[in-house]
């Protein structure tokens, strides 16, 4: 992506590929500033003579996902909601597929955030994964089910917690995206010791350190694995 960035400037080509993939990196690596610079450039390329190339509908819906997601990773969950409505009619111009659906699951997502315990963010976030579900998109709601459970569990429910949890580590598993699969997994153990589980909790981790060892995952999912792991060391669990 960097040659491809400096044989663009020399070329004096706009290419909303390189800031998009930069950012995805960038997000990846846990920098989240970098992805949303990254991010708000392929954006902005809607200003210009771009807008009425459809291509860059892509690739500007891929950038407001991520971005969104970036959003939410960082608790901004009012600039998450912002980048959903931003995000609704470029993903209508991309027809069939689950671009809107996940939209509206992020939108949901960040509205359960701020609100949880109101009925109306339940429906949105149990009526947005339904959806997804329905279009077969499970890596998608993996991420969507896995935030809900690190929400929960900041929120000490720890039972809708582990509903969610149990749901994102399924979704994960079908796809088998190894930072996916840490990020649900490791939220299932922190619910099970949360619901005092702890013979599970204790059966899981060597399986979850066995499957994450040697793997290259995102820095949340590395987060998320240290902090499961912290909390493991805390806990007493039943002997054998």
């Amino acid at each position: 992506l960097i040659e491809a960035q400096a044989l663009a400037q020399r070329g004096q080509a706009i290419l909303p590929d390189i800031p998009c993939g930069l950012g995805i990196v960038a997000r990846f690596r846990g920098d989240l500033a970098t992805a949303r610079q990254q991010f708000a450039a392929v954006y902005a390329l809607l200003e210009t003579t771009l807008a009425n190339d459809p291509p860059i509908y892509l690739n500007v819906a891929m950038a407001l996902s991520h971005w969104t997601m970036a959003e939410l990773e960082a608790h901004h969950w009012e600039d998450a909601i912002a980048h959903c409505r931003d995000l609704k009619p470029l993903a209508q111009k991309l027809g069939q597929g689950s671009e809107v659906a996940f939209g509206q699951a992020l939108e949901a997502l960040a509205c359960y955030a701020i609100a949880p315990a109101l009925g109306e963010s339940q429906t949105a976030l149990t009526t947005a994964t339904q959806t997804l579900h329905n279009l077969d998109a499970p890596r998608k709601l993996a991420y969507i089910y896995s935030g809900a459970a690190e929400i929960d569990l900041s929120r000490n429910c720890p039972e809708v917690a582990l509903a969610h949890a149990t749901a994102a580590t399924a979704a994960a598993r079908v796809v088998a995206h190894p930072s996916d699969v840490v990020i649900a997994w490791a939220l299932l153990i922190r619910a099970q010791i949360a619901t005092a589980q702890l013979d599970k909790a204790h059966r899981d981790w060597p399986s979850l350190q066995a499957f994450a060892q040697g793997q290259e995952i995102s820095h949340r999912a590395a987060h998320t694995l240290a902090t499961t792991a912290q909390a493991l060391k805390t806990t007493v669990f039943p002997t054998r």
